[in-house]
């Protein structure tokens, strides 16, 4: 089952892992790390799926790939629960 985590990207439910509240330093520093890492690099762990808007949480997922969206961490748990108990 796919779950919308905004500006028209869907993730799977299954590879879902944590989705944290992008407010913590350490959270910060590491996801700058990340986008100062040469895309090549990168090796598909690093996703922004924000389009340039706000970062509000940071999915993490099965194989230690960051998922950056510019949805809450509430917003994309609901959609994920309703995801889970739809099917």
């Amino acid at each position: 089952m796919t779950v919308h985590i905004g500006k028209d990207f869907y993730l799977n439910s299954d590879k879902i892992v944590a989705v944290l509240p992008y407010n913590t330093s350490r959270l910060k520093d590491e996801v700058k790390l990340k986008k100062e890492m040469p895309i090549e690099m990168r090796d598909g762990t690093f996703v922004d799926a924000t389009r340039g808007g706000k970062i509000s949480s940071v999915i993490l997922c099965q194989g230690g790939v960051y998922i950056l969206s510019c949805m809450s961490p509430e917003t994309i748990a609901k959609r994920f629960d309703k995801a889970v108990f739809a099917e």
